[in-house]
C-alpha cells in the first residue's frame, strides 16, 4: 500500500506543482465569469462520463485482479474489451447528442447561446474522457499498475496545462482550453491502450456483460449519488447566483482539490489491497488492515489540511490573483472540516469489499440531501461561504454515517492515538504559521510559511513521542 500510494503521492506532487503553476497563468487569462463557465463545462463532462460507465470501471477492477491472480489472462482480457465496448457506445452517442443540441445546452446552463461552440469541441473529449479512460484507468489498476497510471497521469496533465496556457495566450480562449483537454486526454488513452494491449493481448472471447451489470448495477447507482455529493454545490450556484460568484468558488475548490488528492491517493492505493487482504485472510484481516491505515492517514492528512486553513489568504492571492481573495474563506472552511473528516480516506471501498452497496449509495444520497438542505439555507445569508459550510457538514455527516454502519458489521478500530496526537501538533502548527503571518504577511512569503509549518508538525509529532520503528521504516 505504502508503495502503491507513494507513486499516486508522487503523481499528486507533480500535478501539483504543474497544476499550481498553469493555474496561476490561467486565472489571470480569463475572468471570474469564465472560470464559472469552465466549471459548468467539467459538470457536463463529468456526467457524460457517469452515464456512459454504468458502474462497469469499478468491475473491471475487480475482475481483472480476480482473474489475473488465477492466473487467467484471457478471461481478464475478455473482461476489459466486454467493458470498453459497452462505454464506448454509449459515450459515442452521448457525444453526438452534446455535439448536436450544443445550442440548447449552452442556453439552459449559462443563459446564452454565446457558448455553443464550447460545447460542440468539448463532444469530441467525452468520447475519450467517458467511453475510454475510466475503463483504462481502472482496469491497469486492477492489474496493479499503479506506477504507470501515475506516469501517464503526469505526462498527459503536463502536456494539457502547457498547451491550455499556450492557446490561452494565442488569443484561442475558452476553445483553447477545451482543444487542450481533447488533445491531452488523447495522448493519456494511447498510452493506456499501449499498455493493455501489451498486457492483455486482444479480445479472444466474450465475458458476460450480464454477470458484469449484476456486479456493476449498485456501483452505477453509487456512482450517481456520488456524483451528486461532488457537484451538489456547484449546480445549486450555477442555479442561484451569477457566473462570477461560481467562479470564484471553483476557484476555491480546485485548491481544495490539491489537499484532498493526497489522502485520494491513500485511499485508491488502499482499495485493491483491502480486496486481496478480505479475499486471502478475512475479515479480521482488513480491520486490522483499517486501524493501520488510519494511523498514517491521520499524521498525513491532519498537518496539510490545517496547513492549509492557516494561509488559506496567501494560498489563493499567490495561485489566482488578489481579484479571487474572497475564495480564501470557503477554502479556510473547507479544509477545517476536511481535518475534522480524514480517516474518511482509511474507509474508501470497504462496504464495497463487505458487498454492501446499496448501503453506500443510501448514505451517499443522504449526504446529497443534507447538502443540498445546508446550502439551501446558507447560501441566502452566506453566499459561497455558505455552500463550503454545507459541503463540510456533508463530510462529517458521511463519516458519522459510515462509521456507525460499519461498526455494526465488522469491528472498526481506528487509531485514536494518532488522531488525537495529530491533531495537538496540527493546531500548534497551525498557530505558529499564524503567528508569523501576523508578524510579517505577504503572499510571497507561503514557502517560509509552508516551512515553519512543517518544522513545527515534525517537531511537536517528537515531542508527543508519535512516530514508532515501525514508522520510520515504512518511511
Amino acid at each position: 500500500v505504502a508503495r502503491g500510494a507513494s507513486y499516486l503521492l508522487i503523481q499528486n506532487i507533480a500535478s501539483t506543482i504543474i497544476s499550481i503553476a498553469a493555474f496561476a497563468l490561467i486565472a489571470r487569462l480569463i475572468t471570474q465569469a469564465e472560470m464559472g463557465v469552465l466549471a459548468t463545462l467539467t459538470l457536463t463532462a463529468g456526467a457524460c462520463q457517469l452515464i456512459a460507465s454504468l458502474g462497469l470501471p469499478s468491475a473491471a477492477t475487480k475482475f481483472i485482479a480476480e482473474y489475473m491472480g488465477k492466473d487467467d489472462r484471457q478471461t481478464a482480457s475478455s473482461v476489459f474489451y466486454q467493458i470498453l465496448r459497452v462505454s464506448l457506445t454509449l459515450s459515442v452517442a452521448l457525444a453526438l447528442l452534446c455535439f448536436i443540441f450544443s445550442n440548447i445546452i449552452s442556453l439552459y446552463l449559462l443563459k446564452t447561446r454565446a457558448y455553443t461552440k464550447l460545447f460542440q469541441v468539448l463532444a469530441f473529449d467525452i468520447v475519450l474522457t467517458a467511453g475510454i479512460l475510466p475503463c483504462l484507468t481502472q482496469s491497469l489498476l486492477g492489474l496493479q499498475k499503479i506506477r504507470e497510471i501515475a506516469t501517464f497521469n503526469i505526462t498527459s496533465l503536463a502536456i494539457r496545462q502547457t498547451l491550455i496556457v499556450s492557446l490561452l495566450f494565442s488569443g484561442y480562449g475558452l476553445t483553447g482550453l477545451v482543444i487542450a483537454w481533447c488533445i491531452s486526454d488523447l495522448v493519456n488513452c494511447t498510452l493506456g491502450t499501449s499498455l493493455i494491449l501489451k498486457t492483455l493481448g486482444s479480445p479472444t472471447s466474450s465475458f458476460s456483460l450480464r454477470h458484469l451489470l449484476k456486479f456493476s448495477s449498485p456501483l452505477f447507482v453509487s456512482g450517481i449519488a456520488t456524483f451528486s455529493y461532488d457537484w451538489f454545490d456547484r449546480v445549486l450556484l450555477l442555479a442561484f447566483v451569477s457566473l462570477n460568484q461560481l467562479g470564484v468558488y471553483n476557484v476555491a475548490l480546485t485548491a481544495f482539490g490539491v489537499l484532498a488528492g493526497i489522502p485520494g491517493a491513500i485511499s485508491t492505493a488502499l482499495f485493491p489491497k483491502y480486496s486481496e487482504i478480505h479475499g486471502r485472510e478475512g475479515t479480521k484481516a482488513v480491520e486490522n488492515a483499517i486501524h493501520t491505515a488510519s494511523r498514517y492517514v491521520c499524521y498525513i492528512t491532519i498537518p496539510l489540511a490545517l496547513g492549509l486553513l492557516a494561509t488559506a489568504n496567501p494560498a489563493i492571492s499567490l495561485l489566482a490573483g488578489e481579484a479571487y481573495t474572497t475564495a480564501s474563506q470557503p477554502l479556510a472552511i473547507l479544509s477545517l472540516f476536511f481535518a475534522a473528516s480524514c480517516v474518511s480516506a482509511a474507509l474508501s471501498g470497504l462496504f464495497l469489499i463487505l458487498e454492501q452497496t446499496p448501503i453506500a449509495s443510501g448514505l451517499t444520497i443522504i449526504n446529497v440531501i443534507a447538502g443540498i438542505t445546508f446550502t439551501v439555507l446558507f447560501l441566502p445569508i452566506f453566499g459561497i461561504t455558505g455552500a463550503a459550510i454545507a459541503r463540510g457538514i456533508a463530510m462529517l455527516l458521511g463519516l458519522a454515517l459510515s462509521v456507525s454502519f460499519l461498526k455494526k458489521r465488522i469491528n472498526l478500530k481506528l487509531d485514536r492515538e494518532a488522531l488525537g496526537k495529530s491533531l495537538i501538533a496540527g493546531l500548534a502548527m497551525a498557530a505558529a504559521v499564524s503567528l508569523v503571518e501576523y508578524v510579517w504577511y505577504s503572499k510571497y512569503l507561503l514557502p517560509l510559511y509552508a516551512l515553519t509549518g512543517g518544522l513545527t508538525y515534525l517537531t511537536m509529532l517528537r515531542v508527543l513521542h508519535a512516530a514508532t520503528k515501525t514508522d520510520i521504516q515504512l518511511i
